[in-house]
């Protein structure tokens, strides 16, 4: 009769050789729990510059475009629809636009070098939110374009477009990059100490143990 191991789980091997240090050591696992550690100031400023640049290449610019229109629809004094033209034509709208979009990058890219050995934080925190908004952006460009200005592509909104869409082109690009070193790093963990899943609730569990595992279970049988 075997006996007993006080250090026995569910999960098929003890509860000490979860613990090891080559556990914590895995860059995977590294990665992840340095997230912890990284400041909230950090998080804000990435939410802020995205939502910055997301201002500044579309919401500035599409009403811009727009505004002309509206003038001529809703003004009926000539002298006064003069002047209105005349004040739109000379507010910089797109060089507002233009600098706080290049203001968010500079602090997008600041955060990037900062955290850039993190795969996990710049996935979470700068490139899915970036490609999201940009790809909103590219959206609201073509809403603007063809049901505002009723398909009219003038310089400004080509500029726009052409700045968002490339934009969206380059976060889709790293995003795809990153989620591919991502996935490298998680699945040499699994091999090493087991795949996980987020559980019913995300407390986490154990789907399967690693083959080193079955192995420690074989012999403590």
């Amino acid at each position: 009769m075997s006996r007993p191991n006080p250090l026995r789980t569910e999960t098929g091997y003890s509860q000490a050789s979860t613990l090891t240090p080559s556990v914590i050591e895995s860059q995977y696992i590294k990665m992840l729990l340095a997230q912890e550690h990284i400041s909230l100031t950090y998080n804000l400023l990435a939410a802020g510059a995205t939502w910055l640049m997301l201002g500044g290449f579309i919401v500035l610019p599409g009403s811009f475009g727009s505004l002309g229109k509206i003038v001529d629809q809703k003004v009926s004094d000539e002298a006064l629809k003069a002047a209105l033209k005349l004040a739109i034509d000379h507010v910089p709208v797109l060089y507002v636009g233009t600098a706080c979009s290049l203001l968010a990058l500079i602090v997008l890219f600041c955060l990037w070098l900062r955290w850039r050995m993190n795969y996990v934080w710049l996935r979470t925190n700068i490139f899915v939110p970036g490609f999201l908004n940009s790809s909103l952006g590219v959206l609201a460009s073509l809403v603007n374009i063809f049901l505002v200005n009723g398909g009219q592509f003038n310089r400004r909104s080509r500029i726009v477009l052409y700045v968002v869409s490339g934009i969206c082109g380059g976060y889709l690009v790293l995003l795809v990059i990153y989620v591919v070193i991502i996935d490298r790093a998680a699945k040499k963990h699994e091999a090493q100490h087991g795949k996980h899943g987020a559980g019913k609730r995300g407390e986490g569990r154990l789907k399967e143990p690693a083959p080193d595992h079955e192995a420690l279970k074989t012999d403590q049988i």
